[in-house]
């Protein structure tokens, strides 16, 4: 552990009480895990040697590329205002065995900023939503996404610009572009836009103590099935908070958690309803 570092964060005024003593605790914990894994890897080399890996990752490239090849080839072109002005542009371009994803023409950032990395893995995660598929991540997986997001613009924003916005509403914007533009390019495979960010229910209390709950909306509809009831469709952390934990530790009483209903909408196959918090 880089002590100076740490001492340095907890100096901040934001920084959690006892940050770094709960650091020191859970740091055995860790390095415990990861000795653990180098004595399986120690025990298991002819399964971790790069030759067995090389062939696992063309093996899912191989499986990826047959996958494709499956839908029409085809380009498509999608933009998005934002409310700050920004804009994200997107030309995407399917072939026989890649997935072409330009953003070319996106605007410098002024609120949302993310970088390649995020957009990379926002572009991916649409990918394997769209295919309905729980893609492995590995560099066979990504041979087959091409990404040009241009540096200094939104989605390959430089230093020092504030990620945190890009890395909640921004992942979901270049998701949702993604699968806008598959969609136009296989129309038989259509997917409709899920919410971009939740909303956000904050509080401030007198004690100094604040508290901060979101209330998903639904997943948006497919062409062969309903969306999804209250969730955030880009996070993939299903560990939800528990009221009475909230309750114990905040001058708060939950009187009702439900699904709004008839709020995905119509048609043949409906979007995902909304949820209802009343404090």
């Amino acid at each position: 552990l880089n002590s100076a570092i740490l001492s340095a964060i907890s100096a901040h005024p934001l920084c959690p009480p006892g940050f770094e003593e709960r650091l020191q605790q859970v740091m055995p914990k860790m390095l415990a895990h990861i000795d653990s894994f180098r004595d399986l890897v120690e025990k298991n080399k002819d399964l971790f040697s790069k030759a067995t890996l090389k062939i696992y990752q063309k093996h899912f490239r191989e499986w990826l590329i047959s996958i494709l090849n499956e839908f029409p080839q085809g380009e498509a072109k999608i933009e998005l205002s934002l409310d700050t002005g920004e804009l994200i542009r997107l030309h995407a371009e399917l072939t026989d065995n890649h997935l072409h994803l330009d953003f070319s023409g996106t605007s410098a950032s002024k609120r949302v900023c993310l970088t390649d990395g995020a957009t990379f893995g926002a572009c991916v995660g649409a990918l394997s939503a769209f295919l309905q598929k729980n893609l492995p991540i590995n560099s066979g997986i990504f041979s087959c996404v091409n990404v040009s997001a241009p540096l200094g613009s939104l989605l390959n924003s430089k230093y020092p610009s504030p990620t945190f916005k890009g890395m909640t509403d921004g992942t979901s914007l270049v998701a949702s572009a993604v699968l806008m533009a598959l969609s136009k390019i296989i129309p038989t495979h259509q997917m409709s836009m899920s919410v971009f960010s939740p909303t956000m229910i904050s509080f401030e209390f007198n004690s100094n103590t604040s508290f901060f709950d979101p209330i998903y909306g639904g997943s948006g509809a497919s062409s062969s099935s309903n969306g999804t009831d209250s969730v955030q469709y880009w996070v993939r952390n299903n560990l939800q908070p528990s009221v009475e934990e909230i309750e114990r530790l905040y001058p708060l009483i939950f009187r009702q958690i439900r699904i709004r209903q008839g709020s995905g909408g119509k048609g043949q196959y409906r979007g995902g309803h909304g949820l209802t918090k009343v404090f």
